[in-house]
């Protein structure tokens, strides 16, 4: 919420987060659709799944989702080696997502010195 202060007036008309325990259940009462989510689940499939599924059921064309945490090490660090997946349920999830192309996916890449931090921008199709 502090990076968004500026914009206070704008997110609490338009922007509604949603910080729950997806393994729980996901609930959704307003009657609008979901134009835009980033998802940043528990870094694992099923959590990431469920939230993805979730979230397209409230799509519509030109909808948004975007996923954090699709990272390949690309220089040893700590017990990862080279190429070693940082979170390997994120990447399965979101290529499976992927195949069954409803969405068009971009990928996009930070590079923090010893990862490539990949978030997955997904547009409905």
């Amino acid at each position: 919420l502090e990076l968004i202060r500026p914009w206070k007036s704008l997110h609490k008309k338009y922007i509604k987060f949603l910080n729950v325990n997806t393994n729980n259940g996901l609930k959704w009462k307003k009657k609008t659709g979901i134009h835009f989510a980033f998802l940043d689940a528990h870094h694992d499939y099923e959590p990431l799944r469920n939230e993805i599924n979730f979230v397209k059921k409230y799509q519509k064309k030109k909808d948004i989702i975007i996923c954090d945490d699709y990272t390949k090490y690309y220089k040893n660090h700590m017990n990862f080696k080279v190429n070693d997946i940082q979170f390997p349920g994120v990447n399965k999830c979101i290529d499976e997502f992927t195949e069954k192309k409803n969405y068009k996916r971009m990928d996009y890449y930070g590079d923090d010195g010893v990862k490539n931090r990949g978030y997955i921008f997904f547009e409905k199709q």
